[in-house]
């Protein structure tokens, strides 16, 4: 992964490159098989077919303001009252002493706390693909807070019916 990155940071060029070799890595690897047919086939085969519809694809266009604070649910705390400005900065620092994130993911986290200006702008024009958008310690729900653009992809809603909680409506509950 570490490898990935650096070369993708090399240049506009580089990343375009790498996430091409990503996308066509899943389009050759991914098994897609329609629910009324027992053949299994690979997502490229299945993109080319002219009839290619996912049920229940949507857009969902929120009416939120993107968060002006930054912030970090932790906890028992929860979503009501989540750690803010310099106590964001102690926890950064506490996970990167721990080894739980790189010491420049903590330099990065204290950075965003010390420019709230950098929140303000959003990322209303920015577009970002989740696959496995409903995992919990994803970034589905900070680039909602954000104003971003996400285009998700989990596994169907028939996961409701084997008693599981619906991803899909927690997902479009957030994007509204």
């Amino acid at each position: 992964f570490k490898a990935m990155v650096e070369a993708s940071i090399a240049s506009p060029e580089a990343a375009l490159a790498v996430s091409k070799a990503g996308a066509d890595f899943l389009h050759s690897t991914f098994e897609f098989r329609r629910p009324e047919q027992k053949t299994v086939v690979s997502f490229a085969e299945e993109m080319e077919r002219k009839d290619t519809c996912f049920k229940g694809t949507m857009r969902i266009q929120g009416d939120g303001n993107a968060a002006t604070e930054f912030t970090v649910p932790y906890k028992s705390r929860g979503d009501a009252n989540p750690l803010k400005g310099d106590e964001v900065k102690k926890l950064a620092d506490r996970w990167a002493r721990y080894g739980t994130i790189e010491p420049d993911a903590a330099e990065s986290l204290k950075a965003v706390v010390d420019h709230p200006e950098w929140l303000g702008k959003g990322l209303k024009n920015h577009y970002f693909v989740l696959i496995g958008a409903g995992s919990a310690m994803g970034p589905f729900l900070k680039l909602m807070e954000l104003g971003a653009n996400v285009i998700a992809l989990d596994i169907p809603g028939a996961w409701e019916r084997k008693g599981r909680p619906s991803v899909w409506r927690r997902l479009m509950a957030v994007a509204r």
